[in-house]
């Protein structure tokens, strides 16, 4: 007889989705009082590194060929990208290119465990939900966690640019319909 230790989403069998929904969570979030971007990286790379041992990786056949070919490509641009930055002395450039080459492993890890897919999903709406308000409400001049930056297109808080916004609510809109 098995006795459940507390509620039913805290077993072991649901944590690795709690723990992939935090990944989701964390994916569109870009600033948060002063914080950059890439300090929220970090993080993102070590949940996925703890998806990698607390789920089995079950994705297979061509699907998995696909995603595993899809990860080398964009791999080599990324060690493209971080040789041509050391080449260079380019030192954002480096940063692009290591976060490039941390987020394919993050990603491929995730991808590989369909079974926490539609958790992933899930959290990356709600991030973007919070993301978004906040950029609205700083649009609208109501206070925020951040204060307003400098610049006339930029939505200084959870999302920087317009740009950035757009193209959360459009992935944020196809992630909808595939729940829906």
């Amino acid at each position: 007889m098995k006795v459940p230790a507390g509620p039913s989403w805290l077993t072991r069998d649901r944590r690795p989705e709690l723990i992939a929904l935090g990944w989701g969570i964390l994916l569109p979030i870009e600033y948060v009082l002063e914080i950059p971007n890439t300090v929220f990286d970090l993080p993102r790379y070590v949940i996925a590194g703890i998806i990698a041992f607390a789920a089995p990786a079950t994705l297979t056949g061509v699907a998995r060929s696909r995603v595993v070919r899809l990860c080398g490509l964009l791999m080599v641009l990324g060690v493209l990208r971080t040789g041509m930055a050391v080449h260079h002395h380019d030192r954002a450039g480096l940063t692009l290119g290591a976060v490039l080459i941390g987020s394919v492993v993050s990603c491929v890890i995730v991808a590989l465990r369909p079974r926490l897919h539609r958790t992933v999903l899930f959290g990356y709406m709600l991030g973007v939900t919070f993301s978004g308000v906040v950029c609205l409400m700083q649009a609208l001049g109501i206070p925020t966690l951040r204060p307003p930056g400098p610049g006339a297109q930029r939505y200084p808080g959870l999302s920087t640019y317009t740009m950035l916004l757009t193209w959360q609510v459009l992935f944020a809109g196809l992630i909808a319909g595939y729940f829906l």
